[in-house]
């Protein structure tokens, strides 16, 4: 073997460790990385790994309402969630990753304190335009059943209370807070999120769509009217108003000029 050949030999050998030491090193990571990751998955008591890939559509608070192609997420295992977390703190999950949050039946039973937090911490795992869906008490409309002529009986009225407070029939089931349209924007507006649709189901609760206030310049013009009803007008937005305001925006009215129509009409309706 001449010099030259040895030297290539060397050079082979050398440069085949230096593929198997990489490999190994690659491997490591790897399984450094699973393992960073299942540590991650055990902050705030989570019973399982994260599944891989991560749904891109999160359901906190699930309970029963264990849904597929979405990642559930309770604070306790009854159910068989994916995840078992506190679902108002969730660092395991990724900022701006989920194109879609369902948190329904849940914000009224976080403490009043913890409400601007917990919608923050749901803002922060948003997509630029993901949203954000909640369904809670309306505490207007729970007090106007109240009052209505067919609802003065004791069963209705304690179906009412629990309504109002929860049944408290187990842990878990405390109502600790009611909402308005005057209480729940400034909540969303701490938290950087904006409301883009609501509505009334069931005649007392709110089903209400977030969205990150970053993307209020890209709110259709149904979102716009929505929002300018809920958090302007501080009522619910009617399906032949919504439809009025939005024509008129299609009439190359600006925003700001529809909106101050929508005060007008609102003050002349209350004078």
């Amino acid at each position: 073997m001449t010099a030259e050949e040895a030297q290539t030999q060397t050079a082979l050998q050398e440069a085949q460790h230096r593929i198997q030491t990489l490999e190994a090193d690659a491997q490591k990571v790897s399984e450094d990385l699973r393992r960073a990751r299942d540590r991650l998955a055990l902050i705030g008591g989570t019973a399982r790994r994260l599944p891989d890939p991560l749904p891109t559509r999160l359901n906190v608070g699930c309970g029963y309402d264990i849904r597929p192609s979405f990642l559930n997420v309770d604070n306790g295992d009854w159910h068989s969630p994916d995840l078992v977390a506190d679902i108002t703190d969730l660092p395991m999950l990724p900022s701006g990753h989920f194109e879609e949050i369902v948190a329904q039946d849940v914000l009224e039973h976080i403490a009043r304190s913890k409400q601007v937090s917990a919608l923050r911490e749901w803002g922060r795992l948003l997509a630029p335009d993901g949203v954000l869906k909640v369904r809670v008490p309306s505490l207007t409309d729970m007090a106007a059943l109240a009052a209505l002529p067919d609802w003065q009986s004791e069963e209705k009225q304690s179906y009412l209370i629990n309504m109002v407070y929860g049944t408290q029939a187990y842990p878990g089931d405390y109502h600790l807070c009611g909402y308005t349209p005057w209480t729940i924007t400034p909540h969303a507006r701490e938290a950087g999120l904006i409301i883009s649709g609501a509505s009334l189901k069931d005649t007392w609760l709110y089903d209400l769509t977030f969205r990150r206030a970053a993307d209020f310049d890209r709110f259709s013009d149904e979102e716009y009217v929505q929002w300018a009803y809920f958090t302007e007008l501080h009522r619910l937005p009617d399906p032949s108003g919504t439809a009025y305001w939005v024509a008129q925006l299609g009439l190359e009215k600006t925003r700001a000029q529809v909106l101050e129509e929508m005060r007008g009409c609102a003050e002349h309706t209350i004078g």
